[in-house]
């Protein structure tokens, strides 16, 4: 169980900062129900439960909360757009389309235009991490086959940008 929690994890992460409307702004809209511009854990707990809830998984507050503190940074007890910004491994942009090249700088960490199979495992492997889940190379690995349109072993921003657009 913990372990489909955590690749849940990991494609909202991915996801929320790529394409039109999301980043940790579409993140915030979404979470931050009093519209104060940040999220209590209340909201965040609540939102993670109904999440939850929706695709038929068991609640586990206890790991929601282990999330919550991970994301608010200064121990405020609140989540800000830059905190979401900053666990994403992204920087907090109003233009769409410079999301989009942000969330594919995330996973290409030598920058060479294209994302290979490690650089998108080892970035799922930080997530799990930071994320306190297991990580199961086997199932990144075939996330990476489906997506790899071409064949070629390498991502390019449209593949990447499909499959986070997509989920």
């Amino acid at each position: 169980m913990k372990i489909i929690i955590g690749l849940i994890v990991l494609l909202v992460s991915a996801t929320a900062i790529a394409g039109d409307n999301s980043g940790a702004d579409f993140w915030m809209q979404q979470q931050d129900k009093n519209g104060d511009g940040k999220i209590s854990e209340k909201e965040f707990l609540a939102r993670t439960k109904q999440k939850q809830k929706d695709s038929g998984r068991k609640y586990n507050r206890q790991f929601a909360e282990k999330q919550f503190k991970q994301r608010d940074t200064d121990g405020n007890g609140y989540i800000t757009e830059d905190e979401l910004a900053n666990w994403l491994g992204v920087k907090k942009q109003q233009d769409p389309d410079t999301k989009k090249e942000d969330m594919f700088a995330v996973f290409d960490a030598d920058g060479d235009g294209k994302v290979s199979r490690k650089e998108f495992v080892r970035k799922h492997q930080e997530w799990a991490k930071e994320g306190g889940y297991d990580f199961h190379e086997n199932l990144i690995d075939s996330k990476f086959d489906s997506i790899d349109g071409s064949g070629d072993g390498k991502l390019n921003r449209e593949e990447l940008g499909k499959w986070t657009k997509g989920r």
